[in-house]
């Protein structure tokens, strides 16, 4: 009987990013590009107070996600910012980022 050959064990594709934080609000925004391409580089700013769009505070904390094709949102309560097409989420408790491939899921715990 002939032997099999050996299997490599798997690899992930990519790194997998996670990271987790406790404040009040987010906004997550897409850099500008002149480059028509499916994929775009995102900024969250993190903050200790809700609406921080309105008082013009400083963030907490930046983080920069590259080449980002998709953002999947799961179980928080999202408004849009209409005139920079931002997403911000307000009254967190906490959130949670993971960047899988090409994919950042965001989600977290929001106070009722």
């Amino acid at each position: 009987m002939p032997k099999k050959p050996s299997r490599k064990p798997r690899q992930t594709l990519q790194k997998r990013q996670q990271s987790e934080y406790k404040v009040k609000s987010v906004i997550i925004g897409k850099k500008s590009s002149s480059e028509t391409r499916p994929t775009h580089p995102y900024f969250i700013s993190l903050f200790d107070i809700n609406n921080p769009h309105l008082t013009g505070e400083c963030p907490k904390k930046i983080l920069e996600f590259g080449n980002i094709g998709k953002v999947q949102i799961r179980r928080l309560e999202v408004e849009c910012l209409l005139p920079s097409h931002d997403l911000i989420i307000n009254n967190l408790r906490r959130v949670k980022f993971k960047e899988i491939k090409d994919i950042l899921h965001v989600s977290g715990m929001q106070k009722k």
